[in-house]
């Protein structure tokens, strides 16, 4: 059994995770002090880093066959191994699989800002577009868990993505597999690095 029709969302709608984006460039409320101005100026560099993420996504589910010995067998003849992984998802029926990206003009835009040595310009929007695409995959698993409840089957309230944990980055093949991901722009470097670099895979249980 292949993996179940796959759900594509062409634009996900998210905000700019300001609150997010400061937390990631180290300012801690009541702890960091900036001027108004200071923050006026940062907030101008976050919007326009935001005006250039296009959200996008992609999901879909498999059945789990069986979990034995760390390793999850899924109804497509694939298999996954990794032991955290393996413990989090006993007692679930099936694996909901997701992808989102922003798409590669933040990126570009953070080389380029780069290259022209400003250093604050190019920090603020990697951290604009590392929330964003945590925001979109967010929404991503929370619109399809609604969609799912409707057949029954519940999600759960994490995800697991490759490279953490001890799971290897090499899986990212099986999401291109899996879902396609060319489809959205997104191709796997020599060493399994997803490009554009803001774009995010992952798993969660269905129950």
């Amino acid at each position: 059994m292949e993996i179940q029709k796959l759900q594509r969302l062409e634009t996900i709608p998210i905000t700019l995770p300001e609150r997010w984006a400061y937390i990631r460039l180290g300012y801690r409320k009541g702890k960091t002090d900036i001027s108004e101005e200071q923050r006026d100026a940062i907030l101008l560099k976050m919007k326009k880093a935001f005006t250039l993420c296009k959200p996008t996504g992609v999901y879909g589910i498999l059945d789990i066959v069986k979990i034995e010995n760390g390793t999850i067998y899924l109804s497509d003849g694939s298999d996954i191994y990794n032991l955290i992984l393996a413990e989090k998802l006993q007692g679930c029926r099936a694996v909901w699989i997701g992808a989102a990206t922003i798409g590669p003009a933040i990126a570009a835009y953070c080389h380029a800002c780069f290259q022209k040595k400003r250093g604050s310009d190019a920090a603020v929007a990697d951290a604009v577009g590392s929330e964003s695409v945590e925001k979109a995959i967010g929404f991503l698993q929370h619109y399809a868990s609604t969609q799912l409840m409707r057949r029954g089957l519940v999600m759960t309230n994490w995800r697991f993505s490759p490279g953490y944990s001890d799971w290897s980055l090499k899986d990212e093949l099986k999401f291109d597999s899996w879902l396609n991901l060319g489809k959205m722009g997104v191709s796997l470097t020599e060493s399994y690095i997803l490009q554009p670099e803001k774009t995010v895979t992952a798993i969660a249980g269905l129950r």
